[in-house]
């Protein structure tokens, strides 16, 4: 009986630990945007982060141009033995550069608390998406307003480059199979030729 209650009781407090952290690091932003309209990205770290070992933010940026904030990709991890600096949020300002999609993705590595502890958060990532415009069309891989053999050897970099992102299946996935690859760039010309765009 004991056992059971101590059980209970370690999985009660790794589920509030967890989920306490998931909700305490979110984007606050708008949804959607228009073509040249600005907005101000926030992450909110809910409780305040001490140090990390990396922040990269990514997105879509035929989409998307980043026009000032935070730097987009930094590292401030710094001897424990210091005085942690508490870090409650980050902004970051971007502009609509083109319809389509953007999904901005912060990952942060080695992450751990402001406290005097240091209590380890660990690998943070979170996203949200944005439309910009009057969204995407599928094929038009950058978001030029046309789809043709440009956007086919875009497919194929990606392909071949390992480079490919959330937003991309979501545009280049033509046949809708999960992956992004030469079939892909192939419906995309058979439709560019036979004038199906």
């Amino acid at each position: 009986m004991k056992n059971k209650i101590k059980r209970a009781l370690i999985v009660f407090f790794i589920f509030t630990f967890l989920f306490s952290n998931i909700r305490a690091f979110e984007i606050n932003s708008k949804d959607e945007i228009d073509i040249d309209e600005t907005i101000t990205v926030t992450i909110d770290f809910g409780t305040s982060l001490g140090a990390y070992d990396s922040l990269e933010v990514t997105y879509n940026t035929y989409t998307l141009e980043y026009v000032s904030g935070d730097p987009l990709e930094e590292s401030v991890w710094h001897d424990s033995s210091q005085e942690q600096q508490g870090i409650s949020s980050k902004t970051y300002v971007f502009k609509g550069k083109a319809n389509g999609i953007s999904t901005i993705n912060i990952d942060i590595k080695g992450a751990v608390s402001a406290n005097e502890n240091m209590d380890e958060l660990g690998d943070i990532n979170i996203s949200k998406k944005i439309t910009i415009g009057f969204g995407y069309v599928k094929g038009d891989v950058n978001s030029d307003g046309a789809i043709n053999s440009i956007d086919a050897s875009l497919i194929i970099d990606k392909y071949k480059n390992n480079n490919i992102i959330q937003d991309d299946l979501e545009i280049a996935d033509m046949n809708n199979d999960g992956a992004i690859n030469s079939v892909d760039a192939s419906i995309i010309i058979d439709m560019y030729k036979n004038n199906q765009i």
